[in-house]
Order: structure tokens, then sequence, then C-alpha cells
């Protein structure tokens, strides 16, 4: 996108300081010719970027869209995208070593490391977009570090990839804070952070203020009522509503969703259900 308004901005240099005469008639001084040259460079890096359906150039990210958007899963669209690239950047070496170009050498090269290492090589490649990882208070790091170690890298570029951050009350209030930055840090990625995090009356005011950042979209759950807890824990098997599991639940979370919805699996999971 950069190399349209550089282009312009080359032709503008260009048009004011060639002793009057334009551009239509080339170049009457060393400046102009500079200026010209480095616009038609600017049009073939546009060119060379968008319509070479190599990853990771835009025209290969619009492959990749194209092919999402007709209905192809993750796992062939990599393959498609990778292969296509690693053909494309095997013509492009050999015609660099044809001509002697040695930077097309080495954007082949780059080319090939991305399609192969990143896309197709990749060991996230057939993983499921959706993944849930827990919080626990062990997490390896300290603050920013800490709360990014709990999301992945990105899967096959550029498809979206969610994440699910479950349990994050249990982190170390530092990694809890940092919680803004790391969604900051992400934003530029076709990544979804989504953060579960249960507060209560003890929860630090600083945690309240941090729920406040901007950088946030936060969307607070309000209390499950008795009903809807009875319902939950009949669905799962673990009594009729109004039954003692019942209001056992509802007592041990205050109808905390989040709560609810662990303590019944927790129940489920040692056998309690019927």
């Amino acid at each position: 996108a950069t190399h349209v308004p550089q282009a312009l901005v080359w032709l503008l240099l260009a048009a004011v300081s060639n002793e009057g005469h334009g551009v239509s008639g080339g170049a009457f001084n060393a400046f102009a010719l500079i200026c010209l040259q480095s616009m038609w460079l600017n049009v073939l890096l546009l060119c060379f970027n968008l319509f070479l359906p190599a990853y990771p150039l835009d025209g290969g990210r619009l492959l990749v869209d194209a092919l999402l958007l007709r209905g192809w899963h993750i796992e062939p669209t990599a393959q498609a995208a990778g292969w296509t690239s690693a053909a494309l950047a095997v013509a492009l070496a050999c015609w660099g070593f044809a001509t002697g170009n040695v930077l097309m050498v080495f954007v082949a090269a780059w080319i090939g490391k991305s399609a192969l290492v990143d896309v197709v090589l990749s060991d996230l490649r057939g993983h499921d977009p959706v993944e849930v990882r827990h919080a626990h208070p062990d997490v390896p790091g300290r603050g920013l570090s800490a709360l990014r170690n709990l999301i992945p890298p990105a899967v096959v570029p550029p498809a979206p990839h969610i994440v699910v951050l479950e349990d994050l009350e249990r982190l170390p209030l530092p990694a809890l804070l940092a919680l803004p930055d790391v969604v900051e840090s992400v934003r530029a990625d076709q990544l979804l952070v989504i953060a579960q995090l249960c507060t209560s009356d003890a929860t630090p005011a600083v945690v309240h203020e941090m729920l406040e950042d901007p950088r946030l979209e936060v969307t607070r759950l309000q209390p499950l009522s008795p009903h809807h807890v009875d319902e939950l824990v009949a669905s799962a098997g673990l009594g009729t509503p109004g039954s003692r599991v019942s209001r056992a639940v509802q007592r041990a979370t205050d109808g905390n969703p989040g709560l609810v919805r662990a303590l019944v699996d927790t129940l489920v999971e040692e056998g309690a259900a019927s």
C-alpha cells in the first residue's frame, strides 16, 4: 500500500525538479532521472507484491483469502498456497541464476523459506482454528511475557485463529495486569483473544481498573439465576431441579457462570452424574 504514495511523491519531485519540462519528455537533470527511476521502481514493486500469488507477498495473501472465501478449509488452503509459493520461488531462483540477478535469488530463497517452513511444514498447520488455553499460577515468565506464553504463534498465516484464555484469575497479578498490552501486541495479527476472568469482592481494585482499559472489549456476565443453575445441573445429569446438588452449586458459586460451569464439569468428571 505504501508503494502508491511513494510513487506519487517521486513523480511530483521529478516534475518539480525537471527544469519546467514536466515528466512526459524524460529527465533533463540527474535528480529528475533518479526521481523517475524511483517512481518506476515503486510501480514495479507494487505489481510484484500484488500480482505474484506467493506467500508472504500480498498476492499470496489474496490467494489464501480467495480460497477461504470459496469455502476451502484451512489445511488444503495452506497446502495450495504453500506449494504454489514454492513453485514460484523455484522459477524466480532459476531466472535469477540465468540472468545473474543475485537479488532475485535472495528474494526467491525468502519466498521459498516462508512457503515451506512457515506454511507447508508448520506444526500448527492442521490444528483447529479455535484453541483453549488454561491459565495457572505457575505460567513461566513475569508480567507481559507470562501472559504472552499462553498465546501460541500464529497458525497458517494469514488464516484467522481464536485463542480462548480461561481462568485468568489464577495468574500472578503482574501477568494479569499485562492483558491490555498483550491484546495490543497481537492487534496486527489475524488473532482473536478471548479471555475469561472471574471477579469477586476480593478482586484487587487494580484489576477492575485494568478492565476499563480502552484496548479491551469487556462483556460482563450477570450471575445465573437459581432457575438457570437448576437447568444446567439437570442437563448434566446431576439431579432434578431444586435438588440438593443444585442448591450446593448455587451456594458455592453465587451463580458465577464460569464457576458454575467449572464445578458442574468437575462433578461430571468425578462420576457424580446419574
